[in-house]
């Protein structure tokens, strides 16, 4: 289901980007130049004597650079370490502007109090152009979206269709921004600015609406980074990020698939009931269909092995299924872990012998707790020749007998 806090992230296309944050104690005010630094001066019109501080980036908070009280004339001189970082510009608790910087950079800026953005013009550095006209497109999209988020935090939740169309609304707005940063990063993919212009490609929440393709774009400037600044924390930051990403949508996908798969997640899963078949893979990545075991006597054995009362039954159905594993009785366990190793660690410590484990690895957030609807686990349904539903929550001595009264001693 969406949820309100996707739009908010349109908001936010970079890292806080146009965002005041609060910061540590700020460095005292930078008198004068120095030359293992790097400089981002200006005039501030409608700010004298008020504070504008430097601040960057290091992947988890924003750390003060330097501090400068503006002067009469809207002069100001700040001062930062000649290395690639990602920086803002605030005053008091007027909205930052970003300015990447790339070492040895002395960046001249000119702007207005209080919206620094609305009248924001950088130049002395290669690629100004495309900042200017980034900054003022993120303006102008922020100022005419208003209304369309206010109709948004004004719908039903459940209203997905209209929620829905509002966002594609929002997302063709913001269509000419993603195009001038595919355009900028593609034929400079190693340029400092592409800190900023990276997060257009961000999933930031979710795929439902994200393209595919922009993982190109981030693949592009990563490789571009490792070359040329391999030691930054921009570049070690977007390489997790990535990673993570590219796992995530592969996920997203096979939810998808499992959800084409399953159809109905409301059909009944009573006694006399066909059981909903299951899609889910192995420790290894292979899928194995619950309607695959078709022609045997079924356990599906939902678990984890973070669940104390599933680790103590596993004794008992291991023992059932050594002794009836040839009459026909086979055991389909479905793991709510979400961790790929503890799980195998389980089956191998468990000594869980039968070869039909599967997971999605989303803990509660699994399809298959929806599709056989249950809140508990270890939780067991058993199953006839045909996949029909003869049993459910049987354990310990209950499930010996059940299996007695079907399979004989």
């Amino acid at each position: 289901m969406f949820k309100f806090s996707l739009i908010f992230s349109f908001l936010l296309i970079s890292l806080i980007l146009f965002q005041g944050c609060n910061t540590p104690e700020q460095n005292d005010p930078v008198t004068s130049h120095q030359n293992d630094k790097q400089h981002v001066t200006g005039i501030i019109n409608n700010a004298a004597g008020k504070t504008i501080k430097l601040v960057a980036f290091d992947g988890e908070k924003w750390n003060p650079l330097s501090a400068y009280e503006i002067k009469k004339d809207g002069s100001f001189i700040l001062t930062a370490p000649n290395e690639l970082l990602y920086c803002q510009l605030l005053i008091d608790n007027a909205n930052g502007i970003p300015i990447p910087l790339a070492g040895n950079d002395s960046v001249y800026i000119e702007s207005s109090f209080p919206n620094l953005s609305e009248n924001f013009t950088a130049s002395n550095i290669s690629y100004a152009s495309t900042l200017n006209s980034y900054i003022h497109m993120m303006h102008e999209f922020i100022t005419s979206q208003q209304s369309t988020i206010t109709l948004i935090q004004q719908q039903d939740p459940n209203d997905t269709s209209s929620v829905n169309g509002l966002v594609r609304k929002i997302l063709l707005a913001k269509q000419p921004i993603d195009d001038l940063a595919i355009e900028y990063v593609n034929a400079n993919p190693s340029s400092p600015l592409n800190q900023v212009l990276s997060a257009q490609f961000y999933p930031n929440n979710g795929f439902q609406f994200w393209n595919p393709t922009y993982m190109n774009h981030l693949d592009l400037i990563l490789n571009a980074y490792k070359k040329e600044y391999p030691n930054a924390y921009y570049t070690k930051s977007l390489e997790i990020q990535l990673n993570s990403w590219k796992g995530s949508y592969e996920q997203y996908q096979k939810h998808l698939q499992r959800l084409a798969f399953y159809g109905d997640l409301n059909k009944p899963v009573e006694i006399g009931n066909k059981a909903p078949d299951i899609l889910l893979e192995n420790p290894e990545g292979k899928e194995i269909k619950l309607s695959s075991l078709k022609g045997q006597y079924v356990l599906i054995d939902f678990w984890a092995s973070w669940c104390g009362p599933c680790r103590r039954e596993n004794p008992n159905v291991v023992r059932l299924y050594h002794q009836y594993k040839d009459k026909g009785f086979t055991v389909y366990s479905v793991s709510l872990d979400d961790n790929l190793e503890q799980w195998k660690a389980a089956i191998i410590n468990d000594q869980l012998a039968w070869p039909h484990h599967v997971s999605d690895l989303m803990k509660w957030n699994s399809l298959v707790v929806q599709l056989y609807k249950f809140n508990g686990i270890p939780h067991t349904v058993l199953l006839d020749k045909n996949g029909v539903i003869i049993a459910k929550n049987l354990r310990g001595l209950e499930l010996e007998q059940k299996l007695q009264e079907l399979l004989g001693k």
